[in-house]
């Protein structure tokens, strides 16, 4: 009964052990330029919503214990490897299954370099495990169901810190819904999911923006920017409104902005708007004070007039994206802090801290599985699969195959359809939710496929489940 008992145990200290060695390996934390400016927010206090206020607000609240990027990199941290071990417990009795499963699933090259990574990317991807963990923790076990208000918080929080997470979370409501409220009719439980989703649309960029310092920043620009700039190129014709730049004949050639210059400074696998400063692009193009409407306006009557252009420029990010012509396995692990320079706001701070000792092994490890782990492509097609598969066998027999695997499926596809429209295309990042979409819902239909085939002899095809 001891050695019982003590064996018990092992998951859970491998957990612990798994989340030492992350904060150990990644400490502080690894940062972008997206990064340091959300840090910057935080020591300053000075939110806008160019980063997601509301993990700038997560980040402060965590400031209080520990300093710097260490406090989101402890609270994304111990949020993936708790989520992971309910996960894995619901799916298997097995001391020993639990065990290896903790640790392969989550040293699983692209999320685990990513929880490593200080970004609202990670924040998101954190969120949504936890949360859906914890439903699946509250309905495997029978467990309380109040805990489920910590599922809809971190639901809430997930969509708070990136945009295209709200369609994402449609799945999930309606796993929590079925989990809260089992003897709902489906209807029911779909409209109240569709008006969920609906309800967040409209609160939580409201509250992003009531909880910035009166900074308020147009980011859909961006996108816009770079696909009209891409339409211009190949219509061999300049399709950029005037507008967009401050130019004088002082420090340039042409008032307007020439096709040449264009061509120039524009990068086909690359969305940025942090062009040379000799284009004269106008500062405030992200602001309330930009004809952001006026802007749309042009843009659409740009598609309109040259829809076979913006295709192509749309087709060649999404191919970026998903790893079919661009290695874009750049994505986590990044640590810029040692490099603030004298008279940076955080150079004294950064001077502060080490790098963990076996930073070094991480970036080796990135090196060498980036061409295994790092192709969007296949973890679409995964989820695709996963979720024709699982929908069909649901169809099929419903008592027998519960919702997990088709709606997580769902979630992943879900997440990564607005990036046809804006995809950035250049970073993996951005399909961090996919990603683990399709290992936890190839997960739980093979679990339910096996589950299956051991009660055929004995119960036929019964599924001991509440979601039906």
């Amino acid at each position: 009964m001891k050695n019982k008992n003590f064996i018990s145990i092992v998951p859970p200290l491998v957990t612990v052990l798994m989340l030492i060695l992350t904060l150990g390996i990644f400490y502080p934390g690894g940062m972008s330029g997206d990064s340091v400016g959300q840090l910057r927010e935080t020591m300053l206090w000075e939110v806008s919503t160019w980063h997601p206020p509301s993990m700038v607000y997560m980040w402060k609240a965590w400031s209080y214990i520990f300093h710097g990027p260490f406090a989101m990199l402890f609270f994304h941290a111990v949020t993936y490897w708790l989520a992971l071990y309910l996960i894995v417990t619901a799916c298997s009795k097995n001391i020993w299954v639990r065990s290896v499963g903790i640790i392969l699933l989550g040293i699983f090259p692209p999320s685990w370099l990513l929880v490593g990574t200080v970004w609202k990317d990670t924040g998101m991807l954190v969120s949504f495990l936890l949360s859906l963990s914890i439903i699946l923790f509250v309905d495997y076990n029978k467990k309380n169901r109040v805990l489920l208000l910590m599922a809809i918080f971190f639901i809430l929080y997930g969509v708070s810190v990136r945009h295209n997470a709200l369609i994402a979370s449609f799945p999930i409501i309606i796993l929590l819904l079925y989990t809260a409220f089992p003897h709902l009719k489906k209807l029911t439980t779909l409209c109240i999911a569709i008006l969920t989703v609906i309800a967040l649309a409209v609160i939580i960029p409201q509250a992003n923006k009531k909880m910035a310092h009166n900074i308020s920043y147009n980011l859909s620009n961006s996108i816009f920017f770079w696909d009209l700039w891409g339409m211009s190129i190949d219509q061999n014709k300049n399709l950029m409104p005037n507008y967009l730049f401050h130019r004088n004949l002082k420090t340039h050639n042409s008032i307007k902005i020439t096709l040449d210059e264009l061509k120039k400074y524009y990068s086909s696998h690359c969305n940025t708007v942090i062009w040379p400063t000799s284009t004269g692009l106008r500062g405030d193009r992200w602001t309330q004070g930009f004809p952001d409407k006026k802007f749309k306006k042009d843009f659409i009557h740009a598609i309109i007039k040259y829809p076979e252009s913006y295709i192509k420029v749309r087709m060649r990010a999404i191919k970026c994206l998903l790893g079919i012509t661009c290695n874009n396995a750049s994505s986590g692990a990044c640590l810029d802090i040692p490099k603030f320079s004298p008279g940076h706001f955080l150079y004294e701070y950064a001077n502060k801290i080490q790098p963990g000792k076996v930073m070094k092994y991480v970036r080796f490890y990135h090196s060498i599985t980036a061409n295994y782990f790092f192709k969007g492509w296949l973890y679409l097609l995964g989820c695709c699969l996963v979720f024709l598969v699982s929908s069909y066998l649901r169809i099929k027999n419903p008592l027998s195959y519960p919702l997990y695997a088709p709606m997580i499926s769902l979630s992943g596809l879900l997440y990564w359809a607005p990036y046809i429209i804006v995809a950035p295309c250049f970073d993996f990042r951005y399909n961090a939710w996919m990603v683990m979409s399709c290992l936890l819902s190839t997960l739980f239909l093979l679990k339910s496929v096996i589950d299956v085939k051991k009660s055929l002899p004995q119960h036929g095809l019964s599924y001991d489940r509440k979601v039906s």
